[in-house]
């Protein structure tokens, strides 16, 4: 059986003049096309509520939130409409475009949990649970800014804007990654946004459909859903030209980038200085590329570093982690206790980790950030600009 919803979402940008009479039109065609766009949500929402009844009666789950229950196993009348009034806002749009990923999610794990229309969910299902993205993907910290993945999918970045790299584009996100100056972002549906500084393209995101994206110094590097890796931006020392073959992760540092294969092993390109692209033998579940330095976490749980060790950032310390991201001169890993443990640059404290446990960290530039068990991000380090004082609400831990 194949239950499916297609909907087009328009998209349209509006000019608007500087005399008084062509500011007035522009303002009620903004006005006009925020009300289509609520209009278009709103019977998108509906429909999506009437695949949600007609999973909840097919399979007995959750009949309470059915209108008229489920009468012969279907639903006995449809989703409640309250037609919109009044004059529309972007806010409107926005809480919509939440609300439709929250239905979306339900949806998909309704999907994994009784096998139905399994290759709908964008990461698939894993034994009959909704497979999410590794829960890192839901916090970043860049070179002097920082970002994460609100609760409903929307990005929310702070920090330093110089280039427009915390002004986060609407919309419902599965990724994100903050790089020196740019940031980027993977779509719910497998698509890519990036903004921020384009001096050298690498807000300049390709098309096609991504599992994984990773913001660099001044390029970028997407794990697409082929196996294979796209970079873009600068590519001054190759950073930017990613080898051939099929890999489960990527990771853009400043001027080299890392990925791991298929088979465990990981490969490294770009600028070889101090050996920040030779990444030892062995296999691993996970890597970070830094500014100068590199770590991957290996299958028995312990964390090996190499490339520019001026600061001890390469110079992992003993015990077993389930994650590990290498910032500019520091590192931080998550120990499988869930606690943070931090080592190399600790002038502005950006590796002295506060206690508590976590789901995921990310260290940045002068900064780090983590994402707690709670749902709310932790900063530490250099607070120029606001970096480390992420916005209050919770953040996804990307658990199914």
């Amino acid at each position: 059986m194949k239950l499916r919803i297609a909907l087009a979402f328009v998209c349209a940008v509006i000019a608007i003049g500087t005399a008084a009479t062509s500011s007035g039109t522009a303002v009620a065609q903004e006005s006009n096309q925020l009300l289509k766009l609520i209009n278009d949500r709103d019977a998108f929402i509906f429909d999506q509520e009437s695949l949600l009844n007609d999973y909840r009666c097919l399979f007995n789950r959750d009949v309470e939130q059915v209108p008229g229950r489920c009468p012969n196993g279907k639903p006995g009348q449809p989703p409640n409409v309250t037609p919109f009034v009044g004059t529309p806002t972007q806010r409107e749009v926005d809480y919509r475009d939440r609300f439709i990923f929250q239905q979306e999610w339900v949806l998909n794990a309704y999907r994994c949990l009784y096998n139905i229309d399994t290759d709908e969910p964008p990461f698939g299902c894993d034994n009959g649970k909704l497979r999410q993205p590794p829960s890192a993907d839901a916090v970043a910290a860049g070179g002097h800014h920082s970002c994460g993945i609100e609760y409903k999918g929307w990005i929310a970045c702070w920090g330093y804007n110089s280039d427009g790299q915390t002004k986060a584009p609407a919309g419902v996100f599965a990724a994100v990654s903050a790089g020196r100056k740019h940031s980027c972002a993977l779509n719910a549906n497998g698509t890519l946004a990036c903004w921020g500084d384009n001096g050298s393209r690498q807000t300049n995101a390709p098309a096609g459909k991504f599992t994984a994206i990773s913001a660099g110094g001044e390029h970028s590097c997407g794990l697409m859903t082929n196996g294979t890796i796209t970079c873009w931006g600068l590519n001054s020392s190759g950073q930017a030209t990613a080898p051939a073959g099929t890999f489960t992760a990527v990771s853009a540092g400043s001027e080299h980038s890392c990925g791991l294969m298929t088979n465990g092993t990981i490969t490294c390109w770009g600028h070889a200085g101090s050996n920040r692209t030779s990444a030892p033998a062995g296999t691993f579940t996970a890597v970070s590329a830094g500014a100068g330095h590199s770590c991957g976490l290996k299958t028995d749980g312990t964390i090996t570093c190499w490339g520019y060790n001026d600061s001890g950032q390469a110079t992992a310390p003993a015990g077993t982690f389930t994650a590990v991201s290498a910032g500019s001169w520091h590192s931080c890993g998550l120990k499988t206790d869930g606690t943070i443990t931090c080592w190399g640059n600790d002038l502005q404290k950006q590796a002295t980790a506060p206690t508590g446990t976590f789901a995921a960290v990310s260290a940045g530039g002068e900064h780090s950030c983590g994402l707690k068990t709670d749902g709310t991000i932790t900063c530490w380090g250099k607070n120029s600009n606001g970096r480390t004082t992420a916005p209050a609400g919770g953040y996804t831990t990307g658990s199914s």
